[in-house]
């Protein structure tokens, strides 16, 4: 597994990684990216210590030059990313990028090959920004078909995480960090759409080791509109809340800030009660609010 020196983070190798592509990436080393790369940070630690890592990361950066090391200490950190990251926020790490790199108004094609490396590495999706538009769009709303079957959702770790999290890994297919996420955060959306065997199997190998589950049969409503989520209220930890938006909506960490500090904003469209249900309670736990509204149904 590859790892930092104890004395960096990951939001110092998230730095690193930043610094690398505007400074290495575009030969005119604009100021505006620099720029953009302070205010990208500046909403992730609410401590009060992100002009700190971004001093520490500095140091680092200018440290490596000296002895040649800058090449390494980016390959270095673009691995461990790939491994701390979860699949959400892969995407909106290159996003970011491309935020910075557009900053003094077009991306060189030293940043565009560079953020091309990175998106391979992350097994992300590369889409060349140079022959796009600099201007600003407005975040979509995410769409999704409905289904039927049966959600899975986590209720609760109980009381031995550890031992969900492995089973998660098993259930999920997936890395140890994103099962460590999906029991911290709980409730979590495991399984949507699955048939019940499954569901109750699920269900059954969880609750032995602890875990609360909760099964939810989307056949079983009469209700088969289809809705959409409007967020309309952040509450005390903004910081939350727009990692929150983050995963939903797969954007960048600017574009769910803008969310977060202009509501009213739809999120999500064309989802079925449930799951509607569900994200408003995930919005509402950490202390937001966002209401369901029901889509006209088209003649």
């Amino acid at each position: 597994m590859t790892i930092l020196s104890n004395n960096y983070s990951q939001l110092h190798a998230v730095i690193y990684v930043y610094l690398y592509v505007a400074l290495y990436g575009d030969k005119k080393k604009s100021l505006d990216e620099i720029e953009a790369i302070k205010n990208l940070i500046k909403d992730w630690d609410k401590s009060g210590n992100v002009d700190n890592f971004y001093k520490e990361t500095k140091e680092w950066f200018e440290q490596d030059k000296a002895t040649g090391n800058r090449k390494n200490s980016f390959e270095l950190c673009v691995d461990y990313l790939n491994e701390c990251l979860d699949r959400f926020h892969k995407p909106a790490f290159i996003q970011d990028l491309n935020t910075i790199s557009k900053a003094d108004g077009e991306i060189a094609d030293g940043e565009s090959f560079l953020i091309k490396e990175i998106s391979e590495k992350l097994g992300c999706d590369f889409n060349d920004s140079k022959n796009e538009s600099t201007q600003k769009e407005s975040p979509k709303p995410v769409q999704h078909d409905g289904y039927s079957g049966f959600n899975v959702i986590l209720q609760s770790g109980g009381a031995n995480k550890l031992a969900v999290v492995k089973l998660l890994k098993e259930i999920m297919k997936t890395d140890m960090k994103e099962c460590k996420d999906m029991v911290d955060n709980a409730p979590s959306l495991l399984k949507k759409g699955i048939d019940q065997t499954t569901a109750e199997y699920i269900k059954m190998s969880i609750e032995e080791v602890g875990g609360e589950i909760k099964i939810i049969s989307n056949s079983s409503s009469n209700d088969n509109s289809l809705y959409t989520v409007i967020f309309k209220k952040p509450g005390a930890d903004k910081l939350q809340m727009v990692m929150l938006l983050m995963d939903i909506m797969k954007l960048g960490l600017k574009d769910a800030k803008d969310i977060v500090d202009n509501p009213p904003s739809t999120i999500v469209e064309g989802i079925d009660k449930t799951n509607a249900d569900f994200i408003i309670n995930l919005i509402e736990k950490i202390g937001g609010e966002a209401k369901a509204v029901i889509l006209p149904q088209s003649n």
